[in-house]
């Protein structure tokens, strides 16, 4: 729940934006100006939305996974594919746990 304090602040900031759109909604019906003036506003609000879901992804993984998080490097860590290859283990194989006879 670290960033429960942000979620809170982008919905607040959504929920005005979505008022503001209500009222500016009749007079967009037959204005192509207001429009494009709203499409901004629109925007802005769909991407608040969707940091609100990503702040809430990290929390809710943050707080299944136990792990500590560690700066690895992708490429300085080897796939169990490269380590099973390596060792002459394809997938089928190493699902039994038996030396690959391809």
């Amino acid at each position: 729940m670290k960033r429960y304090h942000d979620m809170v602040e982008l919905l607040e900031a959504v929920e005005g934006n979505i008022e503001s759109l209500k009222k500016s909604y009749e007079a967009a019906k037959c204005d192509e100006e207001q429009k494009a003036v709203l499409r901004p506003l629109v925007k802005s609000s769909m991407e608040h939305l969707r940091s609100v879901l990503e702040y809430s992804a990290q929390d809710i993984w943050d707080s299944i996974t136990l792990k500590v998080k560690s700066c690895i490097s992708l490429m300085g860590k080897k796939s169990l594919f490269s380590r099973n290859k390596q060792r002459g283990i394809c997938q089928d194989c190493a699902k039994r746990n038996q030396k690959c006879s391809r």
